[in-house]
């Protein structure tokens, strides 16, 4: 297990490697790539990431809590049970890939798009999205399956099309939000 807490990665190219249960506490990433590299169980929180990509990795269950998440790129990644509570993402973008069961509570997302690549739809069965502010964002056509909503505010947010089967808004407050042939049965 390697820690570099408080490190600066200017950008920084990472391909094809493993950093497993790494601790990156408190770290700045700014436009660095990860490609293909396996982070499962890896710690980004209380850090910054600004214009990176993480391209066809491995994040599962990492933990990117407390940190500000901006304008950086999720492409084909297995996001699964990752944690991204109390953290701000702006203008991020996930294309494909596999989020069930990540972690959003009480973060915010502004202008953040999750996008189904061809060779890979997004599923975001099982989301926590409670508590958390979402503003001007696309979930258009997404799997939310049984996504928790509770006590979230939806601002100007796109559900249409989306899977939203068993999804729980208890207490949320939606405003201006799109649901046009969102299936919200269940």
């Amino acid at each position: 297990e390697s820690h570099c807490t408080g490190s600066l990665w200017d950008r920084v190219e990472v391909e094809n490697t493993s950093m497993h249960h790494m601790q990156m506490t408190g770290c700045t990433f700014n436009g660095s790539t990860f490609k293909g590299v396996q982070m499962r169980h890896t710690t980004l929180s209380e850090g910054v990431l600004y214009g990176t990509v993480f391209d066809q990795s491995d994040v599962i269950e990492s933990d990117f809590s407390q940190s500000l998440v901006e304008r950086c790129t999720f492409q084909l990644c297995q996001i699964t049970r990752a944690n991204f509570q109390r953290s701000q993402l702006v203008g991020c973008r996930f294309l494909g890939g596999e989020l069930m069961r990540t972690q959003f509570q009480h973060a915010m997302l502004i202008r953040t798009f999750f996008l189904n690549e061809p060779r890979l739809d997004i599923n975001l069965g099982r989301a926590d999205f409670a508590h958390a502010f979402l503003m001007d964002c696309d979930l258009q056509g997404m799997n939310l399956y049984a996504a928790n909503f509770e006590n979230a505010l939806l601002v100007r947010v796109n559900f249409s099309g989306a899977n939203l089967v068993n999804a729980n808004f208890t207490n949320a407050v939606l405003v201006e939000c799109q649901l046009h042939m969102a299936d919200t049965s269940g």
